[in-house]
């Protein structure tokens, strides 16, 4: 399971200008840092990116607005959450 840990903004606040996120895969326990146009595409070839709450854990989506670029967002129990802009930056 990867499990985003830390996000980069770059150009304003919201999901929209996440720039990199910081990973680690539970299984091999390797971290590393992406950023988030390679990990849209890690999620689109049907890989699972998850990110912790204080309510469990949320899957993270690439949402692909109308005319605009594509980003994440991490939802859970069919909700969409903020899970993501909560993490620490770096």
């Amino acid at each position: 399971m990867h499990y985003i840990t830390a996000v980069r903004l770059s150009g304003g606040e919201g999901e929209r200008y996440i720039a990199s996120l910081k990973w680690l895969n539970t299984t091999t326990g390797v971290s590393g840092t992406s950023p988030t146009s390679a990990l849209i595409e890690w999620v689109q070839k049907g890989n699972t990116l998850v990110v912790g709450g204080e309510h469990g854990r949320a899957e993270v989506k690439v949402i692909r607005p109308a005319g605009g670029r594509a980003y994440l967002r991490s939802s859970a129990n069919g909700q969409w959450t903020d899970n993501l802009l909560r993490l620490p930056r770096f």
